[in-house]
């Protein structure tokens, strides 16, 4: 499909001016490519855009190699999909700055059509609160203008990172709402949760009511109401919980208790009581981001049950929020399998160890009967000395 680049050309007063322009055009372009595969590659941003002095041509020539080599990585990770990853290795390694993310922003808004769908879908997956200056005008334009919907969704995911400081884009939002797309409405819904937009919620309201939208946005817009503490819908979740739908009953019910709601308390209880493993089940990820005490005191009863599934994936989301119960039981229910050769449990539990991000200090630390969290602090401690010694 054929769309405008969003650039603005200029107006071409002969062939000899428009080449000019053109090949002007085409240069700024590579410059705001190259600046946004800084965020991928690891390079600051001074180093691949301050001018080398000294060396003459050979040294720019090499500079220019260089910067077309940036941009060849950065749409090759893209095509293959791996940005992702590339993006959360920047991440972990700090190397994302006010530099880089303004970088993107600029490739975002003068890039060719490709180059603008990469830089946004990186933004989107950096957006913070504290890059709002940078990311909110672009992402807010992008959201009301740009006419390919997965402009306007990776926008609207970028708006909702910024969560509070993102409220300059709230009446952006709710108006689309109606988009005629469905992803866009689902991600603008999850954005103004994160916005605690309250004053939006019966326009939330109506999208999660809507039984003819796709599912994955009706379950986003509930679960927005819960994020904004949107009581004044308490009355339709609790009808939702009736629905002849499973996915919007529990999503109904996780909203409900996020909201601490006795109806949403209710519907747990009696799952917890029934004689259906999947229901039991269900808790956990009723729950799962819950941290209220007796949600959590509720996963913890689920380390009893009779099923080893259930038990598994309790104290795994238990050990994800290092709830001491979680991982203290996953630990030793993977020692108990080793000293009992049950293989196929062993890979079960180590998979779950190594998604609860527990460490080999902590693990030690279980085994030894000590506890885990303060092992973890001396260790960081330790460490810490070391590097002041050196």
């Amino acid at each position: 499909m054929k769309t405008k680049s969003g650039m603005v050309m200029g107006v071409h007063e002969g062939r000899t001016q428009g080449r000019g322009t053109a090949c002007k055009m085409w240069r700024k372009m590579s410059l705001c490519l190259t600046a946004a595969a800084v965020l991928l590659c690891g390079v600051s941003a001074e180093s691949a855009a301050a001018p080398r002095r000294g060396g003459g041509k050979t040294v720019a020539a090499k500079a220019e190699a260089k910067q077309s080599n940036l941009a060849k990585e950065i749409m090759d990770a893209y095509s293959r999909g791996v940005i992702d990853g590339q993006v959360n290795r920047a991440v972990a390694q700090n190397q994302i700055s006010a530099d880089l993310v303004s970088s993107l922003v600029h490739c975002a808004s003068f890039g060719i059509e490709r180059e603008k769908s990469n830089c946004l879908y990186a933004m989107s997956l950096i957006a913070a609160p504290q890059y709002a200056p940078l990311i909110l005008t672009r992402a807010k334009n992008t959201l009301e203008f740009a006419k390919q919907p997965d402009f306007r969704t990776l926008a609207a995911k970028c708006l909702g990172k910024l969560e509070t400081r993102g409220a300059p884009a709230i009446p952006i939002l709710e108006a689309k709402l109606k988009d005629p797309v469905s992803p866009v409405r689902r991600e603008c819904a999850t954005a103004l949760g994160k916005m605690k937009a309250k004053k939006q919620g019966p326009a939330v309201l109506e999208l999660a009511k809507n039984e003819e939208e796709i599912l994955e946005t009706r379950q986003a817009a509930i679960l927005a109401l819960a994020a904004m503490e949107y009581t004044a819908g308490v009355g339709e979740l609790d009808r939702m919980l009736a629905s002849s739908r499973e996915a919007i009953r529990l999503t109904a019910a996780k909203a409900l208790c996020l909201m601490n709601q006795p109806s949403g308390k209710k519907f747990v209880t009696d799952a917890a009581a029934s004689a259906d493993e999947y229901k039991r089940k269900d808790i956990v990820w009723i729950l799962g981001e819950n941290q209220q005490k007796w949600a959590q005191d509720t996963l913890a009863g689920l380390l009893e049950d009779k099923s080893v599934s259930v038990q598994v994936e309790a104290a795994k989301t238990l050990a994800r929020g290092k709830d001491l119960r979680g991982m203290v039981w996953l630990i030793k229910a993977a020692q108990s399998a080793k000293e009992a050769d049950n293989y196929e449990l062993i890979n079960r539990l180590e998979l779950a160890i190594e998604d609860a991000k527990i460490s080999s200090d902590e693990r030690k630390a279980i085994l030894e009967g000590k506890d885990p969290t303060k092992s973890s602090k001396a260790s960081g401690a330790k460490d810490k000395g070391k590097k002041g010694r050196k």
